[in-house]
């Protein structure tokens, strides 16, 4: 049976039952509404009240009956009334104190690494305690996102060459610092207002010689986006608290220190945009800091200056030093007591800039005691104040241990005795400079102590860092990275070098600063002689660079043979620099194969030593090469380039001799023995000469030979227009040897090369190898052997191998230098040798010498004008026909000439 009606009475009974049911329904409706009605008339009527909701219960509306003072929004009329009047953070005063370094650290986590725009201000100088400031804002580990350095215009061009060496130079602006309004106290704090300007949501303002952490810009800008600290100004170098009338400095290094109100900021403030209006850069009055005057003004639109706690664990990440104490500072600068007195006392020394040893172990110590205590007792040496800082990461070195040092090397290498003010030369200083970083994990030691080196650097005025540290150590790659963006130039030594480099002491600053400008570079001529070369090469593998990187480039002629080839395939020369390998295709003579072997590739600082395989040269021939070098081309204030600075002299040294003759070879007749006074056994010596004994050449005037013997060449092949030989040289005859253009030239133009002092023996720090060969059956082959062996010592000379020889010698001025001619004659004046050549140039140029006051350009273009002549220039007879005849007819009038209208 089915469970549904099927049928329509079925259906008419169901409907029946649901329309009794109706009436029912209607009725409860109607009564629902009254209740609700009544209800909602009590709530008319009684008083106001209002309720909590509970949980699972209906809230029923009701009316509130409003008098006129509740109908006033107050905080919309207060945003109209002062909306053009104070800034709207003003009326937010509000804020939590009393937060400790952890406490921070949690807020700091919660609110992550904030996306804010920043904009760093900075006062831009070229000195070095401003590339250190610059380089702490770059290596923060939230940078800014941009960097605007306000400079005087006479210092724009220094800054924009340092700016374009960083990696970093999209992101650094140099701006001209706008005209000075007012000094007060010698201080101008008008580059500051360029703020103004700036539209990023944050300007980060550095005072002078303020140096942040590394973390020091992170952790600020993220506390600054916390509800609590969203509307102050934070620093960690703060003075004095509100309440008190007598401001003082604030401990914030405290175990207990939380954040507290205090009454201003000094050195470094991050400052919203909408902070900035023309009144935060208020002139000072009286004594007033910019931190003062910032933060009063700041405190008045109720922006609380807060200062934040640090522990001595962690404020070397992210405090705020700075490199020359103040006295508004409130933090201790990076000069350690020591370094503070020292630097007081340089003045009754020497202005120029100090020098630096950097120690980190005792044997280093050992090896660079010798250069720290050099010559001090003779009055001779320059004077210069040293300062030795350990670091002593793996083994204690403290400051006794290096004053006794000092003091067992001899009496006159005293170190200052800072206690009793002694004013003396070298200030051994303590680990105190490192001070909170060896906690530190392992990894992480390396660089903090560099970038504590380099601020503590600026403010010893340091221009030039010596240590012996090896190229393993990872200090050692860290020096030259901290210091890459410092004026400061590093020097590391080899150990094995130490002894050969007791000169460098007797430099002055500015040669020991430009230590790396110059590149010197070996360039090797070589031809079917595998011998030669392999003694050469060897030599030269052996020998003292001091550190430098010297770059090798051998040059084969085309008849070179496979040994030589398959040699300077497999010689290495990586622990020096790189090798290079050219093949000529040609076969020419000696000179292209010579003056085609190096060109200079910069007008000053390119050097390259000329050698054969004929040649081979002293384990110390480089340490004379740089030696001269920086003495007679580093050693005045024009860094190498030739300028008015120095004499006409100076200007025409060419180069640098590595070999002493004991002939000279310019005479008509043949050689002579060359017999110098004894003046030259005690100095270098000038002469108008060059030998094929191996020579450093500077780049101007190299370029300016190879421009020479380029046109006079051509000249002889060709047209031969001028016929240019210098009176009485021997030179004059070899038409196809490098020889005879640079005697012409140095003839001309008065050039000179430095030759080292006469050693005892005749050491020299080259020599030349004569391969004589002859048939040794005969008693004439063994007469011969003597003959040669005659010959060969005076070509053949000792070589240099001990520094000693070298310790009792000097080096002049090139004006105090004995001069000697072409033919090894002395000359009392070089005014005498210049008129020599003038007189040459008169005789076969058109064009005159230049003025003797005037500087040298280094171009032969007025040795090469020929004279003005007829040249009859023979052709073929040719036959031609008769040339025509033409009459003319003139007329003779006595009518006076017209008047020309």
């Amino acid at each position: 049976m089915s469970r549904y009606p099927n049928n329509a009475s079925s259906i008419v009974s169901i409907i029946a039952k649901k329309k009794n049911r109706l009436p029912y329904l209607f009725y409860g409706c109607i009564g629902f509404i009254i209740v609700i009605y009544c209800l909602r008339y009590l709530s008319l009527t009684s008083t106001p009240i209002k309720s909590t909701p509970a949980a699972n219960k209906e809230v029923l509306p009701h009316v509130d009956y409003l008098d006129s003072s509740q109908l006033i929004n107050n905080e919309e009329l207060d945003r109209l009334l002062f909306q053009d009047v104070t800034p709207s953070f003003a009326m937010k005063t509000t804020a939590t104190y009393g937060h400790s370094i952890q406490q921070l650290d949690g807020m700091i986590q919660d609110v992550g690494v904030p996306s804010l725009t920043i904009t760093a201000l900075l006062q831009a100088t070229p000195t070095a305690a401003f590339y250190t400031q610059l380089a702490a804002v770059l290596h923060q580990s939230y940078s800014p996102t941009s960097i605007w350095l306000i400079c005087a215009p006479k210092d724009q061009s220094a800054l924009q060459q340092h700016i374009q060496s960083l990696p970093e130079k999209d992101t650094i602006h140099l701006l001209l610092l706008p005209p000075l309004q007012q000094q007060v106290n010698g201080h101008d704090d008008a580059w500051m207002t360029l703020a103004l300007q700036s539209d990023a949501d944050y300007v980060w303002i550095l005072d002078a010689n303020a140096l942040p952490g590394q973390d020091y810009l992170a952790r600020v800008a993220t506390l600054s986006m916390t509800s609590a600290y969203k509307h102050t100004l934070l620093g960690t170098s703060a003075w004095g608290t509100r309440q008190q009338q007598q401001e003082q400095c604030i401990d914030t290094t405290a175990p207990d220190f939380v954040t507290t109100p205090v009454a201003h900021i000094d050195g470094l403030w991050l400052l919203a945009r909408n902070w900035l209006t023309p009144d935060l850069f208020l002139q000072q009055q009286n004594n007033e800091t910019r931190g003062r005057v910032i933060s009063d003004y700041l405190n008045h639109i109720g922006i609380t200056p807060i200062a934040l706690p640090l522990t001595t664990t962690n404020q070397h990440h992210w405090h705020d030093t700075f490199l020359v104490k103040s006295g508004h500072s409130c933090h201790p600068s990076e000069l350690s007591p020591t370094a503070t007195t020292a630097k007081q006392n340089q003045g009754s020394v020497d202005n120029s800039s100090s020098l630096v040893f950097l120690v980190d172990q005792w044997e280093q110590l050992q090896e660079l005691v010798p250069l720290i205590c050099h010559d001090h007792s003779q009055s001779t040496t320059i004077a210069r104040v040293i300062h030795v800082l350990p670091t002593a990461t793996r083994f204690t070195l403290t400051q006794e241990m290096i004053q006794d040092a000092l003091l067992q090397h001899g009496k006159g290498c005293t170190p200052s005795n800072l206690n009793n003010g002694d004013n003396g030369k070298i200030v051994v200083h303590s680990s105190a400079w490192l001070r909170g970083i060896y906690e530190e994990q392992s990894w992480h030691l390396a660089q903090h102590i560099m970038q504590r080196l380099a601020s503590t650097l600026a403010s010893l005025d340091a221009s030039v860092l010596i240590h012996t540290l090896r190229p393993s150590d990872p200090i050692s790659d860290s020096v030259a990275a901290a210091l890459s963006a410092h004026p400061v130039t590093v020097i590391p030594l080899p150990a094995r070098d130490i002894q050969h480099v007791q000169w460098m002491m007797d430099l002055p600053m500015i040669a020991l600063e430009n230590w790396h400008k110059g590149k010197i570079q070996l360039m090797v001529t070589t031809d079917r002689n595998p011998h030669g070369l392999t003694r050469l090469l060897r030599s030269a593998n052996k020998a003292h660079y001091l550190g430098d990187k010297v770059d090798l480039t051998i040059i084969m002629d085309q008849s070179s043979d496979r040994v030589t080839q398959q040699f300077v395939h497999d010689f290495s020369w990586k622990m020096h620099g790189e090798k290079q390998l050219r093949h000529r295709i040609v076969k020419m003579n000696r000179m292209p194969v010579f003056v085609e072997s190096w060109y200079p590739r910069d007008s000053y600082d390119d050097y390259a030593i000329l050698l054969h395989d004929d040649i081979d040269v002293s384990s110390l021939y480089y340490v004379w090469a740089k030696q001269a070098l920086l003495r007679y081309r580093y050693s005045n204030s024009n860094n190498g380039n030739i300028d008015d600075g120095n004499s006409r002299l100076a200007e025409a040294v060419m180069g640098i001799s590595l070999y002493t003759p004991r002939l000279v070879d310019a005479y008509v007749d043949g050689r002579r023995l060359f017999e110098p006074p004894l003046a030259t056994t005690t100095h270098p010596y000038l002469m108008q000469a060059v030998t094929n004994g191996g020579t450093l050449f500077f780049p101007e005037h190299w370029r300016e030979f190879h421009d020479y013997v380029t046109a006079r060449y051509a000249d002889i092949k060709k047209k031969q227009l001028q016929t240019i030989e210098v009176p009485l040289a021997r030179s004059a005859n070899w038409t196809h040897s490098w020889r005879r253009y640079m005697d012409e030239l140095m003839y001309l133009r008065g050039y000179v090369m430095v030759y080292p002092f006469l050693l005892q023996g005749q050491q020299s720090f080259s020599t030349h190898h004569l391969d004589i060969r002859h048939h040794p059956s005969s008693d004439v082959a063994a007469a011969a052997d003597d003959n040669n062996d005659a010959i060969r010592s005076l070509f053949q000379v000792p070589l240099v191998q001990d520094t000693a020889a070298m310790t009792n010698f000097g080096f002049s001025d090139v004006d105090d230098l004995s001069l000697f001619d072409l033919w090894g004659q002395p000359v009392a004046a070089y005014a005498d040798m210049q008129e020599r050549g003038w007189l040459l140039q008169r005789s076969v140029s058109a064009c005159p010498p230049p003025p003797s006051s005037s500087r040298l350009v280094y171009d032969p273009a007025d040795l090469l004008c020929p004279f003005a002549r007829i040249v009859d220039i023979p052709v073929d007879q040719v036959t031609t026909d008769a040339l025509p005849t033409r009459i003319a007819t003139l007329y003779v009038t006595n009518a006076a000439a017209p008047t020309p209208a």
